[in-house]
């Protein structure tokens, strides 16, 4: 019995990190229609340098709830994210 629950919780553990994990996240919600996270952000125009990452973070979980909505935590992984990646030239 003590097995089976270590066991388990080990998977469980290992499906909560998986679920954290932006770029998975990326994968498994977005990547049916966006291959590719860097890509897509490059082609994003709307961000001019000045924008900071909360501003970034503010606008992609809003895009996202309206486009493609997962879970608000999940949501605001991808969002901070994808922020993190389109201020890759910041300073």
């Amino acid at each position: 019995m003590r097995v089976f629950l270590a066991i388990s919780l080990t998977l469980s553990a290992g499906f909560a990190q998986a679920e954290t994990d932006p770029a998975q996240l990326f994968a498994k919600s977005c990547s049916r229609c966006h291959k590719n996270a860097e890509a897509l952000v490059t082609q994003m125009d709307w961000a001019p340098d000045t924008e900071t990452a909360e501003t970034r973070a503010n606008w992609f979980d809003v895009f996202i709830a309206r486009h493609h909505s997962p879970k608000a935590g999940d949501r605001a992984t991808l969002a901070a994210w994808l922020s993190g990646l389109a201020g890759k030239d910041e300073p």
